[in-house]
Parts: C-alpha cells; sequence; structure tokens
C-alpha cells in the first residue's frame, strides 16, 4: 500500500498534515512526495511536505542536471 502526494504548499503550514504523514508511515505504508521542483533559483525552491524526512521525497531533473517538469502523455 502507498501514498503518492503532490499538492502544492510552498508557504503554508504543513504541520497538521505532516503528523499524518508519519501516522501513517508508521503503519507501514509508504508515503512518496513530489519535490515540487522550484529549484535553488526559486523563491521557495521546496514543497514544504517534501522535506518530511519519514517519506520518499522526488524530483526531476534533466540531461543537464537541471530541474524539469516532466509531463509525458504520450504513455497512454
Amino acid at each position: 500500500v502507498s501514498v503518492c502526494l503532490s499538492i502544492g504548499t510552498l508557504g503554508e503550514d504543513v504541520s497538521a498534515i505532516n503528523a499524518v504523514i508519519d501516522e501513517v508511515i508508521e503503519n507501514h505504508i509508504l508515503v512518496v512526495i513530489a519535490a515540487g521542483n522550484k529549484g535553488i533559483e526559486g523563491s521557495k525552491p521546496f514543497n514544504k511536505l517534501g522535506m518530511n524526512k519519514n517519506a520518499i521525497v522526488v524530483g526531476a531533473i534533466n540531461d543537464k542536471d537541471q530541474t524539469t517538469n516532466l509531463m509525458f502523455l504520450d504513455f497512454l
């Protein structure tokens, strides 16, 4: 069983959501969170949920080690 989260939380307080995430993980459920891909040049580089130390956080880079927005529609 897993939970995947990709919700924008750049400026919001996420302590309540993080508490739920931690409880879910304590019940042996895998939680994967999107990093946000704003990069170090962005004004708010990470999705705040991506700072949860218990979850798996994923992002994306291109072949030039630059953050990128990936959207693949041709897999259908």
